[in-house]
C-alpha cells in the first residue's frame, strides 16, 4: 500500500465496505467511533487519524485497496484528507447517507463525494431479504466500535 491508496476492510460478513486514505506512513484517516462500555448516548463518528492496525480492527491482512480508473495526484489525496480531519471541527458530520466512510475516501481520491455503498442499498437489501433499510440503516450508522487505542 501506498501513500494516498483508498483502502477498505469487509464489515458484518460482507454486507458492507468501510473505507479511508492511507497516508503512507502506517496512519490511515477515515471515521472513527469509540468503542464505549456502555454505548448510551451512543459516541460521535468523527473523521480521525488512526494507525491502520486500529482501521482493521486489529488485522491488517483484511485490508485491500480499491483502483480507480482516476485519481488525484497522490500529495493532493493525502491533502484533502488531512483538510477533512481539520474542517469536522467546522461541522462536518458522518452520516450514513449523506457523507460516510467511502464518501470521505472517494472525495479525497477523486473530487467526488460518492458511495456506491448508499446508491446499491436496495441491491443490499434485496440480497438480504428480511432486512429493511431503516434496520441496515441504524447498524450501519452504529458502526465502526474499534478500540480507541492506536496500538
Amino acid at each position: 500500500m501506498e501513500k494516498r491508496d483508498h483502502i477498505y476492510v469487509k464489515m458484518y460478513g460482507g454486507i458492507m465496505d468501510y473505507h479511508g486514505i492511507d497516508l503512507g506512513d502506517g496512519n490511515v484517516i477515515h471515521f472513527h467511533k469509540e468503542k464505549r462500555l456502555i454505548p448510551i448516548p451512543p459516541p460521535p463518528t468523527v473523521i480521525k487519524k488512526t494507525t491502520k492496525k486500529v482501521f482493521a480492527d486489529g488485522d491488517v491482512s483484511r485490508i485491500s485497496i480499491i483502483q480507480h480508473s482516476v485519481s488525484l495526484p497522490p500529495d493532493q489525496v493525502v491533502a484533502n484528507a488531512k483538510h477533512l480531519l481539520d474542517l469536522q471541527e467546522k461541522g462536518e458530520r458522518y452520516g450514513f447517507l449523506k457523507f460516510n466512510c467511502e464518501h470521505l475516501a472517494n472525495l479525497c481520491k477523486t473530487g467526488d463525494r460518492i458511495s456506491y455503498q448508499v446508491e446499491h442499498a436496495d441491491d443490499v437489501r434485496n440480497r438480504y431479504d428480511g432486512i429493511a433499510i431503516p434496520l441496515l440503516t441504524a447498524l450501519i450508522e452504529s458502526f465502526p466500535s474499534f478500540d480507541n487505542q492506536d496500538t
